[in-house]
């Protein structure tokens, strides 16, 4: 399997742009892996998805934006 190499520059807001633009399907389907895996081991998928809105929250208010 090839890895793919992204030449980011820019401030950090315009690299994550750029990295989330180019890279959506395999983000998404890195989140559906790890949704997968979780329901394996028991977890709702609505309870994941609420923890994981509370941690968005938390980690939104320590961007220096």
């Amino acid at each position: 399997m090839t890895k793919p190499v992204l030449d980011l520059y820019g401030d950090p807001i315009d690299r994550g742009r750029v990295h989330g633009e180019k890279m959506s399907a395999q983000i998404g389907q890195n989140i559906e892996r790890y949704l997968k895996r979780f329901a394996l081991l028991g977890f709702r998928r609505d309870a994941e998805l609420s923890e994981s809105a509370k941690w968005s929250e938390a980690l939104r208010s320590k961007d220096a934006v």
